[in-house]
Parts: C-alpha cells; sequence; structure tokens
C-alpha cells in the first residue's frame, strides 16, 4: 500500500467567487479526498491557492481535479512525476495544455502553493515566488463541471 503525507488548506478564487475553508485537510493517499458540488467553478480568470505540507514526493499528488462536459478539465497537481513539481494543466477535449514548475516543493515544512490563469497567461508560484508560467491557447470553457475534487484528479471522469 502506497501512502503519502498531504496536509492541505485550500482557498480558490474564481470570477469574484471565493470558496475558503479554514480547515486542515490530511490526507495519507490511500483513498482520501473531498468531492466539490458541480457548478461552473472556471468561467474567466482565476486563482487556485494552498498550503501543503508533504512528507514524500509521490506522483500525481493532486491538489485539484474538476472535470466537465465534453471533456473539459482543469488540474493542478503538486507533482507531476516523484521531484515534487507542482503542474498545472487544462485540457479541452483531448489536448492538454500545461505548465509545470521549475523548482522542486520543499518536503517536511508548510508550503504557499497557488496558480494563476490571467487571460491566457498561466502562473506557478511556491511561496509567493514565480516558479513557471506559460501560455494557454485554450481557456476552460463556461460548463457545469461535474467530477470536482480536492485530493483527488478528475481524469477519466468528466460527463
Amino acid at each position: 500500500m502506497k501512502r503519502i503525507g498531504l496536509l492541505l488548506l485550500l482557498v480558490v478564487l474564481a470570477s469574484g467567487f471565493i470558496y475558503a475553508e479554514n480547515k486542515v485537510l490530511s490526507l495519507d493517499g490511500d483513498g482520501d479526498y473531498i468531492e466539490i458540488p458541480e457548478g461552473v467553478w472556471f468561467d474567466g480568470d482565476f486563482t487556485i491557492e494552498a498550503w501543503v505540507f508533504i512528507r514524500k514526493h509521490t506522483n500525481w499528488s493532486v491538489v485539484i481535479g474538476f472535470g466537465g462536459a465534453d471533456r473539459v478539465d482543469v488540474l493542478f497537481i503538486i507533482e507531476n512525476g516523484e521531484f515534487g513539481l507542482p503542474w498545472f494543466a487544462v485540457r479541452a477535449g483531448t489536448k492538454w495544455q500545461e505548465i509545470t514548475s521549475g523548482v522542486s516543493l520543499e518536503l517536511n515544512s508548510w508550503v504557499h502553493l497557488a496558480c494563476t490563469l490571467n487571460g491566457n497567461s498561466a502562473t506557478i508560484y511556491i511561496n509567493g515566488v514565480e516558479v513557471g508560467s506559460g501560455n494557454i491557447a485554450t481557456l476552460p470553457n463556461n460548463v457545469i463541471r461535474k467530477s470536482n475534487f480536492i485530493g483527488r484528479s478528475s481524469r477519466g471522469l468528466s460527463q
């Protein structure tokens, strides 16, 4: 059984909507996640923020995975690979657009992790310092997302 240690405090700011929970989640990598109600969620510029405490680098550790109709997904992953490199991606149909951090997350300490999408420009920050940026040509559509998770990917679950 593969177990990771992750504590997460999440704030999502999207198009004037604020979802903030002042709670700490302890996700041990053994099926723990939170399902978020369906909704539009991404309709324009947004910021996703989380305080994370990572005990071990583990591939595909997810901050959020929000999936919608027509395979329109928004993913923010703590690490794509086992090197602690945060990754942000938008999928429209079969095309993935992504940016990856050039800096690894520190183990065994609280780290503030954020990604922003402003127009077509996406940026990842660690402790307020830009660590990766790029262009997202196709923006997330204004669709109802039915597969929305904190701590779990929406991949393969889109309606």
